[in-house]
């Protein structure tokens, strides 16, 4: 006699079987695990109207100790495939396998279990989810400048979210849609999101599937979040992002205030922010037409070694050559050298080869291909109309037509001065260093600053 039968309540046998007496039903089991029949052949010899893929399911189940914390009922075990049984008397498990606390039959709970979907955990997971990421309160927006509020214009309108809606989807709810090309990394844009959210602008929706955060059992499996607990932890693709707060500060404020935001309108900015933003975004549209070429049209590579870090040093080096262009030349003639200076590259390349760039072949395409064409061409560059076959992003679109208003910044150089770009520049590189790093830069620059005083006074 197989141990498990002494603990099975055939009053849980279902409806195919709710006409064979229990002394039947043991005999089928016997002869499902002990005698190794089929369901098929089973099926056969006790006439059951069913099919072989539906019967196990249709066996009585293991009675437990276990009442379920929940609806109070108690929990039931599952018979195993016969596969698996076989697994288990071989490895000597079977009774453990009998005695663990599983789901309720009843109300569908696992007692104990992070992942439980039953309807109460649901509901108290929601609850939680609610209870963290409400807000009842204003937070303070940290700086709400021209570059906000391009982003937040680009996102609205991207994704075409009304003012009766609370949330911009998450990745993974429309990874499979088609979406206008809001900035120039993907389309979706999870960098510009976080962006705005670090500032208070957007926020994690309470509305996200409760999918989208770690449950605690995945949390302990990360030492960075020792101190965490469900739901303070969350998978970026997966959450939904709200302007909750946004319309909290100005929805009291101005009744127009999701118009004014979504479509650029009452904007007050800077002339510096402008000129910023005007270098950095033909910079990208330029890179965006340079890496089509270079890659899709020549098959260059950023890195023959496929490394993610030697390739975003190769991309790296290429926008550093097109934004020190621009401070001299107008995008429509960098966009002539990049062209012009890849073809000279491919020529060069076809009758010389690349030698020892050839694990370096950006630098090789600035070196032999727009420095060599332009070294030979500076007085004979032409403007060239960006491509027809390229799409401009919506970020470039909306800042050169809605703030911008100017339909040839293609062809007019950036009113921009130097000096004030490498300021900038070196402001985000110093703060993104560590503490440490930050005061060994600033005591290295106090040294030069000491220097140049003392040359001053001996010259």
């Amino acid at each position: 006699m197989i141990k498990f039968l002494r603990n099975i309540d055939y009053s849980t046998k279902g409806d195919v079987l709710s006409g064979f007496t229990d002394e039947v039903v043991k005999n089928i089991l016997i002869d499902y695990y002990q005698n190794n029949l089929k369901l098929n052949e089973i099926i056969k010899k006790y006439s059951i109207h069913t099919i072989a893929s539906n019967l196990r399911k249709e066996f009585p189940k293991v009675s437990t100790s276990f009442i379920c914390e929940i609806c109070g009922e108690e929990k039931y075990i599952q018979l195993p495939t016969k596969k698996d049984y076989d697994k288990l008397v071989n490895n000597d498990q079977l009774d453990n396998y009998f005695v663990q606390d599983n789901r309720c039959f009843s109300c569908g709970h696992k007692n104990n279990d992070d992942d439980c979907s039953c309807d109460y955990c649901s509901k108290e997971k929601r609850r939680k989810i609610l209870d963290t990421y409400f807000l009842e309160e204003i937070r303070y927006i940290s700086g709400f400048g021209l570059r906000e509020q391009l982003y937040l214009s680009t996102i609205l309108q991207g994704f075409n979210i009304s003012e009766d809606e609370f949330d911009i989807p998450s990745f993974s709810e429309i990874k499979n849609q088609k979406l206008p090309q809001m900035f120039f990394d993907g389309n979706y844009p999870i960098d510009e999101i976080y962006f705005l959210k670090e500032k208070n602008i957007l926020e994690i929706s309470p509305r996200s599937s409760t999918t989208a955060f770690c449950s605690n059992k995945e949390i302990k499996q990360d030492p960075k979040f020792a101190n965490e607990k469900f739901p303070n932890v969350f998978y970026k693709t997966r959450v939904r992002f709200s302007f909750q707060n946004l319309k909290n500060v100005y929805s009291e404020k101005d009744e127009h205030w999701f118009s004014n935001f979504k479509f650029l309108t009452n904007l007050k900015f800077t002339e510096t922010e402008i000129n910023q933003l005007w270098l950095e975004l033909a910079e990208k549209e330029l890179f965006k037409l340079f890496d089509y070429q270079f890659r899709e049209e020549f098959h260059f590579e950023y890195s023959s070694g496929y490394s993610e870090k030697d390739e975003n040093k190769a991309k790296q080096l290429i926008k550093t050559e097109i934004k020190n262009l621009l401070f001299e030349y107008s995008p429509s003639k960098v966009y002539c050298m990049l062209y012009q200076g890849v073809k000279k590259a491919v020529t060069h390349k076809q009758k010389y080869g690349m030698t020892h760039y050839r694990d370096n072949q950006v630098q090789f395409v600035i070196s032999y291909g727009i420095k060599s064409w332009l070294k030979y061409n500076e007085e004979r560059i032409s403007d060239y109309d960006y491509p027809w076959t390229s799409e401009m992003s919506l970020v470039s679109t909306l800042f050169f037509k809605n703030i911008l208003q100017n339909d040839e910044w293609f062809y007019n150089l950036i009113p921009i001065d130097k000096v004030e770009i490498i300021e900038q520049d070196f402001m985000e590189y110093f703060c993104g260093l560590s503490r440490e790093k930050q005061l060994s830069l600033l005591e290295k620059l106090s040294l030069i600053s000491e220097y140049s005083l003392l040359r001053e006074e001996t010259d």
